[in-house]
Order: structure tokens, then sequence, then C-alpha cells
């Protein structure tokens, strides 16, 4: 076990050291899981051991959006909310559109105790710039890209089509192109996060002028969680502005700033879902072969990213049975771990009509009956997509407490998922292909 530097404190780890703490990190927070219903305590100690470790990882030099996500998720169930919410805001800038990062920050937000609305003059630019606001700098980057190539072979085309009115297409496609470079232009102006940041401390004073013998500035102090735009720095105190358009100072070791830290000349070795092994291309044998160099559950996340490339590319209905079961296997494993079953039919709804046959297939079948209980608490007239995003959001303490039946059972942990699946993907590699 290494010793945890300072926060932030610069360090260079080796690449075996890079994966022993994130095992540990790993370990912690499934050790974290395990105990959250029946000694929260021990669980709240176990959840913070592995965002600290997970920090190492950052401090080491490692940058990558499923780092900070785990991060964010480790700090959320240690009771770190202001460094979940920045931790989930850095995994946004490197993961854009990502479903699970979007769904837990909504959840930490909703737990802070100041809800800061905009109002005003901030309010109405986001209503009326909500294309800007609301969507991910990768679709906006997609979306000025498709409007600039169709606008000038449109332009091109009036050559041979005089006769059809081009400035009604021509004109929208000019207005999207415009819009959304200079929606990219503004938000590479800002810095990316630069220029925004979050409380990461209770009991904020913050006050009308850059020192302690300043008046408090709000009759309330500010708690962590709270977000804010940074309008100025003097030695260690920030000016901020708040979401309402009120404003003031704080001391800049109650925030931590969006800003990424630059990335270090070191192994990358976070990928896909916090994976050990980068996935560029290798076959399932060569992956199989690591066996015994590396953790079988950290074997199975890169065979996990192998195949849902697999899945973006073809299809998930060009999918074999056993590829389908090993991705819903895997995806109850990861979102029950971090969030329960509740969860897991909001971020992976699409695996549940499979997911018992799933689990009775790689020989999971305790794991199978909790499953089955969890799906027939939603009270369903037939297991689909559909029928799940139907109820899922909706107030239900009934269901929600059979659910969190199922949770304690789940924690029990009465099979190894990861070993499990493991073994079945070695028994089935011949039907198992990820390219």
């Amino acid at each position: 076990m290494f010793s945890i530097p300072a926060m932030g404190a610069p360090t260079h780890l080796s690449h075996q050291q890079q994966v022993e703490v994130l095992l540990e990190a790993q370990r912690a927070f499934d050790r974290g899981s395990e105990l959250r219903r029946s000694n929260p305590q021990a669980a709240a100690q176990a959840f913070a051991e592995a965002a600290d470790r997970f920090q190492l990882l950052v401090d080491a030099g490692v940058r990558n959006g499923r780092l900070y996500y785990n991060l964010g998720n480790a700090c959320l169930q240690a009771g770190r909310l202001g460094r979940a919410i920045v931790n989930y805001r850095r995994a946004e800038l490197l993961l854009p559109g990502d479903g699970r990062v979007e769904a837990n920050l909504r959840v930490a937000r909703e737990l802070r105790r100041n809800q800061i609305a905009a109002v005003g003059e901030r309010a109405l630019l986001r209503a009326l710039f909500f294309w800007h606001y609301g969507s991910a700098p990768r679709m906006r980057f997609v979306l000025g890209l498709a409007a600039y190539v169709l606008f000038w072979l449109m332009l091109a085309a009036r050559l041979w089509a005089r006769r059809f009115r081009w400035r009604f297409a021509l004109l929208p496609l000019l207005a999207m192109w415009l819009a959304m470079g200079g929606s990219l232009a503004v938000e590479a102006w800002a810095g990316g996060g630069r220029r925004e940041g979050v409380i990461v401390v209770d009991d904020v004073v913050a006050r009308k002028g850059n020192g302690e013998g300043f008046d408090p500035q709000f009759e309330q102090k500010l708690h962590q969680g709270v977000e804010f735009r940074l309008r100025e720095q003097r030695g260690d105190w920030l000016f901020i502005e708040l979401p309402d358009g009120k404003s003031g100072w704080i001391r800049s070791r109650e925030a931590e700033l969006v800003i990424l830290p630059k990335p270090k000349t070191l192994e990358p070795i976070m990928v896909d879902r916090f994976g050990l092994i980068r996935y560029s291309g290798q076959s399932l044998d060569e992956l199989l072969a690591l066996e015994g160099k590396h953790d079988n559950h950290i074997l199975m996340f890169a065979i996990e990213g192998g195949l849902q490339r697999k899945a973006t590319r073809k299809g998930n209905d060009k999918l074999a049975p056993e590829e389908m079961s090993v991705l819903a296997v895997m995806a109850l494993d990861r979102e029950v771990n971090n969030g329960g079953y509740h969860q897991f039919f909001v971020n992976e709804m699409q695996y549940a009509p499979i997911v018992v046959e799933s689990l009775n297939r790689v020989g999971c079948p305790k794991t199978a009956v909790i499953t089955e209980a969890a799906i027939a608490a939603l009270r369903l007239p037939a297991v689909s997509v559909a029928a799940i995003e139907k109820v899922i959001y909706d107030d239900d303490d009934e269901r929600d407490r059979k659910l969190g039946e199922c949770d304690d059972r789940f924690f029990e942990y009465p099979e190894n998922l990861a070993e499990r699946l493991f073994a079945y993907v070695k028994a089935n590699r011949s039907k198992i292909r990820l390219s």
C-alpha cells in the first residue's frame, strides 16, 4: 500500500505502481459498496480511501475521462460532494455527451444544500442560447462541420440547378455554421472550464473584499457543490459570480477550478471504464494471454471495451449471444456496485431484457435470482426498454424499497461475477470476437 501524498502534490508512479494503486482503488470502492447498508461509517471510509487512490493517479499525471468519472463516484459516496461535482465536470470535458457522467452529475447537483438557480440576464442567455449551454462541444463541432460542408456543396450545386431556391437551404446552414463555430470559439476563449469552479467545503463565507476584515456579502453561508464563474483572482482570494448573478470573494483553498491538469509524460494506463489495458485492436487471445500478469477484473474491462467498440461499429444486433451476455453482466456489475439496481435500470436499461438469461449463462444463478426480483419490483407488463423508461423516473416508494432489498442481497456477493465472466469468456473464446 502506497502512502498518499498531499492532495494535488506532484508525484511519479511507475507503470507497475499505477497498476497497484488502481487495483487498491477498485478494491476499496468494492468494499465500500459491500458495507454501504450494513456499516455506513466503514463504507464511507472505504470510499474515501478509493477517492484518495484515484486522486493519487491524477496527481501522477494520468489524464482520462473514466478516471475523473470514477474519482467523482468515490467522492460522492464518501460525502465529498463538491469534489464529486468538480470531477464529474472534468470528466464531461473528456467524455462529452457521456450519459453516465451526465446522470451522476445531475444526482450530485440535486444533493447540494445551496440550490442557486440562474436568474435575470444569465437565465435569459441560457434560454436564448440553449444549444450552447445544453450540448457537448463535440456535438456542436460535428453539427458545425456538417453545416459547413453542406453549405459549400449546395453553393457549388447552384451552378447546375439555378432555378432551385437555394437561399432557403443555404441561409439556415450558414446560420448553423456560424452559431456552432461562434459557440466553440467562445468556449475556447473561456478556456474549457478554466474560468469556472466549484466550492468544495462547507460553511464558506463570501466577503465583500479580498480579506477577512471585509463584511460577509451574503446572509447565508455557501456549502460544497456550489458552482461559480471566476471573475478575478488576487493572491489566495477568488472573486466569484454565482448562477444568480451575485458575487463575492472566497479563499482559493475553499474551491477547485474545473480546469484539467496538464498531462505529464507517463505511460497512460487509465482507459475505458477504468480498465488497465488500452484496447487498440487486440484479439481476444492476446488479452486472455495476459491472465496472471493482470487482475482478471481489469482484463474483463478491456474485453468489454473491445466488445463495445464492435457494437458501436456493427450494432448490437450483429453481436453473438455470448458477446451480448458479457456486455450485459459487465454493465450490471458496474452499475449496481456504483449506485444499485435503480442506477442499472437508468443507465443500462437496454440490457435488462437479457440480463437474467445472461447471468444464468455465465454461471451466476444466485445473482440471476436477485436480478429477477429487482426486475419484478418494477411491475412491468413486459420487460422492454420502453416499459422501463416509462416507470423508472417516477417516484415509487414501494419499488425503491424492494430495489434496496435487492441491493443488499447483491452486496453480499454470492458470486464473483468478474471471475465467472472471465471463465465464461475463456470457455467460449471461439464464439467471441473483438473485431
